[in-house]
């Protein structure tokens, strides 16, 4: 119902219906004054919003058509019948804007409809949302196995709900809501988007990156131009407390945006630095032109010359005339210290001196070389001698080692003979055991003889006494 209402509301305004007249614009409030980092650093965290009527309603925006919805600022892209996004570039949207890159001018004496607002915003967040914008729907076009028009019109409802009360994106809050809204649209994942994150992190890495450049291809449903300007009408819309955009709005029949054209903190200025040409809004430019590392500055010690910022270092290192520097005949006795300016004035100056000094380091020298080279004679003659002493020692070690070879064999031969005495010795306890066996059990023997034999005489004792008591009774 909603989509058919808002295609009603667009038919009415192309069939020469009541021109949707522009939203009063808000105040500026004291924050316009913050540099462009601050905003691009708490967008960096947080997206910056914007502050921007509610768009009509869904339109085909095709090259043809582009001239007749001029009328229509917010008019949303039609995708096979899907409404998409408030993605149609004019020169009414954005007076200061060519065909090539939203962040670039028109000429100066480009013609101004009346009754129109100032469409610049902040150039560091717009940069940085529209950089957001690429990676969130590349993510859900990899992670959700989805196709470019069906993320950006899931992106469409997202960020522009059809109801949606004001306050709810008051102040900072609107910032803070746009960031959660497409960190919730980022975050959304099918069944094959988590296994792929789950299990091949790398390569759906690959993907998104793919998927974005294939999205800021020239052309492309998404490219450069695109974002830019989807970014800079999120930025009007969310931003409400106006910190990130011009609020500047002309009535009808006045001719004073062009005037202020030139004059708006937020139009887009260009650092005129050698080799930097940094685009940024307006009120950036003081603070970058701070820390602008291409900015020429002249030297600290006031030595006439100038450098750019990010070689100032090497050029108080070097090339610096009033970098102090020692003289060059610091290392025969010269020991002034001057500016590197004054260094050849120095040389001229003290061209005497320093001849003075060079010939008493030669005399000095060649003293020192007279004693090195008698010291160089005693080292020599020690060296043969000490040769000589090396040679007779190598003699006696050979003699010890002949001498040990000796040794050697002797000690060898007494240990064969060893070995052969104690095999001899235990051959002779060997026998010596077995005899003394053979002696014991011939003792054994001798014992049980012994033993018969004083048993046979006891027997015989017995039997001589019988036969004496029977003589004496006969």
């Amino acid at each position: 119902e909603a989509y058919r209402h808002s295609a009603a509301v667009h038919r009415y305004s192309m069939e020469g219906g009541a021109e949707r007249s522009p939203a009063a614009a808000p105040t500026p409030s004291d924050g316009d004054d913050d540099t462009e980092d601050d905003h691009a650093h708490a967008f960096s965290s947080a997206p910056a919003p914007a502050d921007l009527p509610e768009a009509s309603g869904p339109e085909v925006i095709t090259t043809a058509a582009a001239a007749s919805l001029a009328a229509a600022p917010h008019a949303h892209l039609r995708v096979e019948g899907i409404p998409v996004l408030p993605l149609a570039v004019h020169a009414s949207e954005d007076p200061h804007g060519d065909t090539g890159s939203s962040l670039a001018h028109d000429d100066a004496d480009a013609k101004l409809s009346s009754g129109e607002s100032c469409r610049n915003v902040d150039v560091a967040t717009l940069t940085l949302l529209s950089e957001r914008l690429l990676d969130c729907v590349a993510s859900s076009m990899v992670h959700r196995s989805l196709k470019a028009e069906h993320v950006l019109a899931e992106l469409s409802t997202t960020v522009f709900p059809m109801t949606e009360p004001r306050e709810h994106r008051h102040g900072p809050a609107g910032m803070e809501l746009l960031a959660a809204r497409l960190d919730r649209l980022k975050s959304k994942k099918n069944l094959g988007g988590m296994l792929a994150k789950a299990f091949t992190g790398e390569q759906s890495a690959r993907r998104v990156k793919a998927a974005s450049e294939e999205l800021s291809t020239p052309g492309a449903p998404f490219d450069i131009s695109t974002r830019e300007h989807l970014a800079r009408t999120l930025i009007r819309h969310y931003d409400t407390s106006a910190q990130l955009h011009c609020t500047f709005h002309e009535l009808r029949g006045s001719s004073h945006l062009r005037a202020h054209a030139e004059t708006c903190p937020f139009r887009v200025v260009h650092c005129e630095s050698p080799d930097c040409g940094t685009a940024m809004s307006a009120r950036a430019l003081a603070s970058h032109d701070l820390r602008c590392p291409h900015k020429l500055v002249p030297c600290p010690r006031e030595c006439g010359a100038t450098a750019q910022r990010q070689h100032l270092k090497a050029h108080l290192q070097g090339e610096c005339g009033k970098r102090g520097v020692t003289c060059p005949f610091e290392s025969i006795g010269c020991k002034a210290h001057i500016a590197q300016a004054d260094l050849q004035a120095h040389l001229a100056a003290q061209h005497s001196q320093h001849l003075l000094l060079a010939v008493d380091r030669i005399r000095s020298q060649e003293d020192q070389m007279a004693e090195l080279k008698v010291e160089l004679s005693e080292v020599k003659a020690a060296a043969v001698a000490a040769n000589a002493h090396c040679a007779a020692l190598q003699q006696q070690v050979h003699k010890l080692d002949k001498a040990n070879q000796a040794l050697a064999k002797r000690v060898a031969a007494e240990e064969a003979k060893a070995k052969k005495t104690d095999a001899a010795i235990a051959k002779v306890g060997h026998e010596h055991t077995r005899s003394e066996r053979e002696i014991k059990a011939g003792l054994n023997k001798l014992a049980d003889d012994h033993i018969k034999v004083k048993g046979n005489v006891e027997k015989i004792a017995i039997v001589i006494k019988q036969t004496g008591i029977l003589s004496d009774k006969r």
